[in-house]
């Protein structure tokens, strides 16, 4: 099994291109690191893995059926097989994602932060809300927070929080998308010992972006997309 398969790729916001990627795989098990400058579309690239964007067709037949050369497949399964709902309830079962500036509800305790994920999983919550404590134990948070807002917390405090809350359901798949831009050098090493450490633990691939290239040595494979993205390629961003 593939972890993530892209083959013909293309994305555009109205006319303007984004992506033309010809093919990017990444298997099972990898810590896959890709770098680029803000603005190369790295975020629309995490958005269509994710399945949050849905790339359009690209032409239609003569006979006006739609077709096009986008081909999008994430743990063996085609989006294009999928209905919205599917694919609402497949990256919910299958994903953890670590946003940038972390998206925690402010007002909201740890323990519901991290629990809001579980809420779109068809499983036993039950169990799930039980290993909270236990993961923030391995996060090295102390255990008075869980019930504390999370708009208390340190900025250290809340990117382990953010971690907790995409790893709460073992996913196969986590997608981190510049969560380190805001930090100093000590506390972005410790955020990446953390992240890796986790994602070891649970065999979870890990797909991390980001514009900082220092970053790459905490990762088996790196990629930089504007040397896959043809229309980096061709100047057109």
């Amino acid at each position: 099994m593939t972890a993530i398969a892209l083959k013909q790729l293309t994305f555009s916001y109205a006319s303007t291109p984004i992506l033309d990627i010809d093919e990017l795989i990444i298997e099972l098990g990898e810590r896959v690191f890709i770098a680029g400058p803000s603005g190369c579309g790295k975020s629309t690239l995490l958005n269509i893995i994710s399945g949050t964007l849905t790339p359009k067709p690209k032409f239609k037949t003569k006979n006006t059926a739609e077709t096009t050369p986008n081909n999008i497949s994430v743990l063996d399964q085609t989006y294009a097989q999928l209905s919205s709902r599917e694919l609402d309830q497949f990256r919910a079962k299958n994903m953890g994602i670590v946003f940038q500036q972390f998206n925690l509800i402010g007002y909201l305790s740890v323990r519901e932060n991290i629990a809001l994920s579980t809420e779109f999983h068809d499983c036993d919550k039950t169990t799930l809300h039980a290993t909270i404590p236990t993961l923030l134990a391995q996060l090295q948070l102390p255990a008075d927070i869980i019930d504390q807002p999370a708009n208390t917390l340190s900025i250290g405090q809340q990117q382990r929080v953010a971690i907790a809350r995409a790893l709460i359901h073992q996913p196969r798949i986590v997608i981190v998308d510049e969560p380190t831009s805001a930090l100093d050098e000590s506390a972005t090493h410790s955020f990446m010992q953390t992240l890796i450490h986790m994602c070891d633990n649970q065999h979870t691939t890990l797909l991390f972006v980001s514009h900082d290239l220092r970053l790459a040595k905490y990762f088996s494979h790196s990629i930089e997309l504007d040397k896959i993205n043809r229309v980096a390629l061709k100047g057109g961003r």
